[in-house]
């Protein structure tokens, strides 16, 4: 079984991605998840909000899927 990776290398994962120039919605971990929310924060962590910028608009809309297609309707977790 693989090993899961840190939530320290999911945190440095984001913030590579964001240097990339990669989407927050490119995160490949299942929501719900510390490395979900881990390799966000890194993402996020490289972000400057101007004046304009809504951040409302960057938050996971109701109904979206994770990368497995399960659908994320903030109705707790997600069991397998």
């Amino acid at each position: 079984m693989p090993a899961f990776p840190s939530l320290e290398d999911c945190f440095r994962q984001g913030t590579q991605a964001r240097d990339e120039g990669r989407k927050l919605a490119e995160n490949p971990y299942s929501l719900r998840t510390p490395q979900h929310r881990e390799w966000a924060a890194g993402w996020c962590s490289t972000f400057d909000l101007d004046e304009d910028d809504d951040p409302e608009s960057m938050r996971v809309k109701s109904g979206a899927t994770d990368k497995d297609g399960r659908l994320d309707d903030d109705e707790g977790p997600i069991s397998g």
